[in-house]
């Protein structure tokens, strides 16, 4: 428990430092969401934030494989995890990234998400149960959608 607990703040503070860092780059350099009639915003956003998020979340599983316990283990066990978890989330957040930037057709993004998906079930990767306030619900075959 306190390996997510640190895990979780080091993720929270490295996003809470750089996210201000990525706004002013976002919108130096143009990597912004300008108004139009189909948007809720008032003026400018910076689109690049997803980079602090991913690094964010990225950071803290880099700085486990210095750190050996059950869960370094499990994450560093098998070259599937690595693959599924850090480069899985690597590629979801280049796509939201050139998403951000240049905008990509909505059936190419669904494609690229089946694509990783596929990926992670063919290493083993499924959710067998689900945590609710009324106990846990066993998915079965469910869990591999």
């Amino acid at each position: 428990m306190r390996t997510y607990l640190t895990s979780f703040i080091v993720s929270f503070l490295f996003v809470l430092v750089t996210t201000p860092f990525l706004i002013k780059i976002g919108i130096k350099h143009g990597f912004v969401d300008k108004v139009d009639q189909r948007k809720i915003h008032q003026g400018v956003v910076p689109r690049i934030g997803g980079i602090g998020i991913a690094i964010g979340t990225l950071f803290p599983l880099f700085l486990l494989y210095f750190y050996n316990n059950f869960v370094s283990q499990t994450l560093f066990g098998s070259i599937e995890n690595v693959v599924v978890i850090i480069f899985g989330g690597l590629s979801i957040s280049i796509l939201g990234l050139f998403d951000d930037i240049k905008g990509l057709p909505a059936k190419f993004k669904f494609l690229f998400q089946i694509a990783l998906a596929v990926i992670a079930i063919y290493c083993g990767f499924s959710i067998n149960a689900m945590s609710t306030p009324w106990g846990v619900v066993q998915l079965g075959w469910v869990g591999h959608l």
